[in-house]
């Protein structure tokens, strides 16, 4: 079976993505404008998630309409519009999509601000590698479980508003409790 290269997309200067084809991997948007750190956070991450990298905010947004992306690393210093404002921007519009701060700027004020704004990890660098895929993981993790709760909950509307068979609003409910505690759907059923 032959082994398939990267795909390269450039449309632009200021736009650079790169993006493996492996559907079981969550994809990343590193949004970093300094060539280095880029690439080292492609060279890190690339083993385990599909990759996506831009070098401004401008490009971040325009990437995040045309990609899905399940998480960004996000440095707050870039040319054009800053990385607190563009967090805002990806929370307000994308919702589903976590964020890390990766900074060399960091301050307390940006780090509680970034959490404010709803990043989901903040890092300063020069960062532990082990300690990046952590907070990774833990924020795919996070999302993971999100979007199983927002699952349940939809079928468990669904069925509340057929109201004509209680015993499919029964096993959405049995589902939103599953997503969120496995041993209280048992003891529902055993009750």
């Amino acid at each position: 079976m032959p082994v398939e290269t990267p795909q390269f997309h450039v449309p632009n200067e200021r736009h650079q993505a790169v993006r493996e084809r492996d559907s079981s991997k969550p994809t990343i948007l590193i949004v970093e404008d300094e060539a280095g750190p880029r690439e080292a956070l492609k060279l890190i991450l690339r083993p385990f998630y599909n990759l996506h990298s831009v070098d401004s905010a401008e490009a971040a947004l325009q990437l995040l309409k045309e990609q899905a992306i399940d998480l960004v690393t996000l440095d707050l210093k870039l040319p054009g519009k800053q990385g607190a404002e563009l967090l805002q921007d990806i929370k307000r519009d994308y919702e589903h999509v976590e964020v890390i701060v990766i900074t060399g700027y960091g301050s307390l004020k940006s780090a509680m601000d970034g959490l404010r704004y709803g990043a989901s990890g903040y890092l300063l660098k020069p960062f532990n590698v082990t300690e990046l895929i952590a907070i990774i993981n833990q924020s795919l993790e996070k999302k993971r479980r999100l979007e199983g709760l927002r699952g349940a909950l939809k079928q468990f509307e669904d069925a509340w508003q057929g109201r004509h068979d209680s015993s499919s609003a029964w096993k959405a409910l049995s589902g939103l409790l599953a997503a969120k505690d496995p041993e209280l759907v048992r003891h529902s059923n055993r009750v």
